[in-house]
């Protein structure tokens, strides 16, 4: 009697009654084949990105600047790590419970604190796993070019993101159980980051983050910023024990008006990702981050010129005389044809096209404009990073273009969303797509030279190669986009049933979902054979030019093929 009535006791059982339920409805099958692509496809970029690359060692120069600025800088990461996760806290995270937790577990007669432990914890270990993963990796790739020892690197690497992960996840939980507003955790994380800002423009380390990066070179030898080794391991763990006990007293305080919400668009975000909708899993992103477009835009254009149009007359039309000349609505789509193609795209549909895509970037919210600004910042110095030796950055440069281009398509994602109008406009749906590229790309090109102007600026490298792969990296960039909206989503059963041998559908459901991503990144190949060049005493800004014409045209070729498979998904049957 004393155990059934015990709340803990009977919270436990129904829990596993219920991870029981779900065990048994688990296609094994498709989750070891699922699995089983995703080590296949982890284990190949990790080892094709340090394996397989023979980066010389950093240079002395490289050494002093990684000793005066390398403890700052990477306590700059976890400051931002850190406002992201008091962002997260403001809106219900990072808890995502399910239905049954919220309406039931939480109004029942039991304590709210035991009933959020273990899911607390699990995004904790959750948390903790891929920081411990990251780290490794990171410390995998600075292994090979930094002196120290290599196990030394990956386990100072890994302790950094475990670090960091558990300090970031506290923070959420923090700001979760406190209730704090928008724009009060706002105001936190951006103090937390200016803090990190202004020790890595006077190489101070008077933030205790700074205190934390120092722990990420810690095999690194000599005179390195950031205080002792031993005192930076002591402030690290000292802050994330102090952060997580603080979230785990506070932890029954949350909001369960959040947490449904949170927990229903987590719900839906899971299930576009199993279907690998991808446009879907943006939508319901950003409504978890309740981002949405600005009512009035940072800059109102003019109205749009209109050319008149006469109305139709009554009765029947009398002939044209002999010799008369005719007007541009009398000869049809000849004389648009006529008029000229610069006319058309100057004062027609591709001009309303253009405007319309110009309408939407000026309506990003501030968010959204920070977040591709700094994605072409990570870009900007990963590529700088690549050009100064660490191949492996092309990588990372790659996907953080991919990623921003995904929030600059919103025009031709528009057009995906509603094909019923799309069809209706008179003008083809390829011709439509293309159109709905020109706005984003000059966006995504912006973004991608401030990126590449800050990082020459700060890292004081050769700005001729960075300026001149701007083009074929928005380029390729813009083409991934693409195909990521333009191209339907594979299952696994689907290419099991075309390859019925797991060896040989696996590679090609890694090279389908790796496609996109692939593209962008190939975009900064250019950049390493510049580098190249310079290594053979050659000319670096030709080489990048030669071989980012040969990306561009590359881009051209896929945009205009995607843009033929586009215009085949037609919402209206063409008569």
């Amino acid at each position: 009697m004393g155990e059934a009535a015990n709340p803990a006791l009977a919270l436990r059982d129904l829990r596993r009654a219920r991870h029981h339920r779900h065990r048994d409805e688990v296609d094994w099958v498709e989750t070891l084949y699922r699995v089983y692509v995703t080590v296949l496809s982890g284990a190949a970029v990790i080892w094709l990105s340090v394996s397989k690359v023979t980066d010389a060692s950093a240079r002395q120069g490289g050494l002093a600047h990684i000793r005066d600025h390398g403890a700052a800088v990477l306590g700059l990461v976890a400051a931002f790590l850190v406002a992201l996760g008091l962002r997260s806290g403001s809106r219900g995270g990072p808890l995502s419970l399910e239905a049954a937790d919220v309406r039931v577990v939480l109004l029942a007669p039991i304590r709210r604190r035991l009933a959020l432990r273990a899911p607390a914890l699990h995004q904790v270990r959750s948390a903790a796993f891929v920081g411990i993963c990251v780290g490794a990796v990171v410390g995998n790739l600075a292994g090979h070019r930094l002196p120290g020892t290599f196990a030394g690197w990956v386990a100072a690497d890994a302790g950094f993101g475990l670090l960091v992960a558990l300090l970031s996840v506290g923070a959420a939980l923090l700001a979760c159980g406190l209730r704090l507003i928008r724009p009060a955790a706002g105001a936190i994380g951006a103090a937390v980051l200016a803090w990190s800002a202004v020790d890595v423009a006077t190489d101070a380390a008077t933030s205790p983050l700074t205190r934390v990066g120092r722990i990420g070179l810690g095999p690194l030898p000599g005179d390195v910023s950031g205080g002792p080794l031993a005192l930076a391991i002591v402030v690290g763990v000292g802050l994330v024990v102090a952060i997580l006990a603080g979230s785990a007293a506070r932890l029954g305080h949350m909001s369960l008006e959040a947490a449904d919400h949170r927990g229903r668009l987590a719900a839906q975000l899971r299930f576009a990702l199993s279907l690998q909708d991808l446009r879907a899993v943006i939508l319901l992103r950003r409504r978890l981050a309740a981002e949405e477009p600005r009512a009035r835009p940072w800059v109102r254009l003019g109205e749009g010129r209109r050319r008149p149009v006469a109305p139709e007359r009554a009765g029947p039309s009398r002939p044209r005389r002999r010799g008369a000349q005719a007007t541009a609505g009398d000869a049809g789509p000849a004389a648009s044809r006529g008029r000229g193609r610069l006319a058309v795209g100057r004062d027609g549909m591709f001009a309303a096209v253009g405007r319309r895509g110009l309408h939407s970037v000026l309506r990003w919210p501030t968010t959204r404009i920070l977040r591709v600004g700094g994605l072409g910042l990570v870009a900007g110095f990963a590529a700088a990073g690549a050009w100064k030796g660490t191949t492996p950055l092309v990588v990372l440069a790659g996907v953080a273009l991919f990623v921003a281009v995904l929030d600059a398509l919103e025009p031709l994602a528009q057009e995906m969303d509603h094909p019923t109008r799309r069809d209706s406009f008179p003008l083809l749906p390829a011709r439509l797509a293309i159109a709905s590229l020109v706005v984003p790309a000059l966006a995504l090109a912006v973004t991608t030279a401030l990126g590449a102007g800050v990082a020459t600026a700060v890292l004081g490298i050769m700005p001729g190669p960075m300026l001149i792969s701007i083009l074929p990296a928005t380029a390729a960039a813009v083409a991934g986009g693409t195909a990521s909206l333009v191209l339907e989503p594979v299952s696994a059963a689907e290419v099991m049933s075309r390859y019925p041998v797991p060896e040989a559908a696996g590679p090609v459901l890694v090279a389908r979902l790796g496609f996109a991503p692939g593209l962008a990144i190939v975009g900064w190949l250019p950049l390493l054979a510049g580098r190249t060049a310079l290594h053979q005493h050659l000319s670096p800004g030709a080489a990048v030019f030669q071989s980012g014409i040969a990306v561009v045209g590359l881009s051209m070729l896929v945009v205009r093929a995607l843009t033929a498979h586009f215009e085949k998904k037609r919402a209206v049957p063409a008569p």
